[in-house]
């Protein structure tokens, strides 16, 4: 919450939740409600226009299940799974690495409503072999690259 209150103008700012749920504890459930119930506060406390990405299925539908409207973001391995599983549980979309998506299969999830994420994109190179295959979204941890490439 202080990092959130420290950016001030959060009015043009989208965030995304990289949510990484490694537990394999006798009390999963309650970890992924307890979880759920941290995250939503955090977002409604401060009025964030957010993704929420996760590869654990379970943790979205409880999401989806107390706010339908939030935007969630699967996060498979492969297209195929990342496609089947959020147009199954009517995810937002998914978030996916450019390596596990061609253009042809990010275009078909775009003919079927989902939203595309792509990340793995390290160099210049990965950045304009992405943009041309046309996601919603390109997460990157060198920004000047992506940057100059779209001016």
């Amino acid at each position: 919450e202080e990092i959130i209150e420290g950016l001030g103008d959060r009015e043009d700012l989208i965030f995304s939740f990289d949510c990484k749920l490694y537990t394999d504890s006798a009390y999963q459930e309650d970890y992924l409600n307890d979880f759920t119930e941290a995250l939503i506060h955090l977002i409604e406390r401060f009025d964030l226009d957010c993704f929420i990405e996760s590869q654990d299925i379970d943790f979205l539908k409880i999401i989806q299940v107390e706010r339908p409207y939030y935007k969630l973001l699967f996060y498979p391995t492969t297209f195929v799974d990342g496609f089947d599983r959020s147009v199954e549980n009517d995810f937002y979309g998914m978030s996916i690495s450019t390596d596990a998506i061609s253009a042809t299969e990010l275009e078909l999830a775009h003919d079927n409503g989902l939203w595309v994420t792509l990340w793995n994109v390290r160099t210049r190179a990965r950045n304009k072999a992405a943009i041309l295959k046309n996601p919603d979204c390109i997460q990157a941890d060198k920004l000047d690259h992506l940057i100059n490439l779209l001016d």
